[in-house]
């Protein structure tokens, strides 16, 4: 399944990585997208950041995830790509288990507009189960939606203020 968000922010891309990079706002969105994030790693090459970071996401999930993952609660390791010098970050995400069956994976682009910057977030989301494949990818997508979009209000607010 296809995953496209879309997110304007006030201010230019160095104040998109400012925000990007602030840890105390980082807390502030992850708690309005109803999630923990644990950083794993950290390796800086050649100006270019790879994360890995664990995510805990506190959601209503459907049966058939449920049963997929062995939890009622969504969990995953994303390794991040990051490329300040050219607004981009390749992501993939591992789940703790169910590997060789869940694939998601993506790029983010921020791009400099006459308003501000527009984060774009593509990738995709495959799960390989017959029958409920289908239904666990919705699944997924609405919760990475729903929680990007939580945080963007809180990121948004707070480029507002330093704009």
């Amino acid at each position: 399944m296809k995953l496209h968000l879309e997110h304007h922010f006030p201010g230019d891309p160095a104040l998109y990585w400012q925000a990007y990079n602030d840890d105390a706002l980082d807390q502030k969105m992850a708690s309005a997208g109803n999630s923990t994030r644990e950083q794993l790693s950290r390796d800086v090459a050649d100006g270019v950041v790879t994360l890995v970071q664990r995510f805990h996401i506190d959601i209503d999930l459907p049966t058939a995830v449920r049963k997929l993952i062995g939890s009622d609660r969504l969990s995953y390791d994303q390794q991040s790509v990051i490329d300040e010098a050219n607004n981009r970050i390749q992501w993939k995400v591992t789940p703790p288990v169910q590997q060789d069956r869940v694939k998601a994976e993506g790029v983010v682009t921020i791009t400099p507009t006459a308003e501000g910057v527009t984060r774009v977030i593509d990738g995709d989301v495959i799960v390989k189960v017959p029958l409920v494949g289908g239904q666990i990818e919705k699944a997924i997508v609405n919760a990475i939606e729903q929680g990007y979009s939580a945080a963007a209000e809180v990121q948004k607010a707070w480029m507002a203020e330093r704009a």
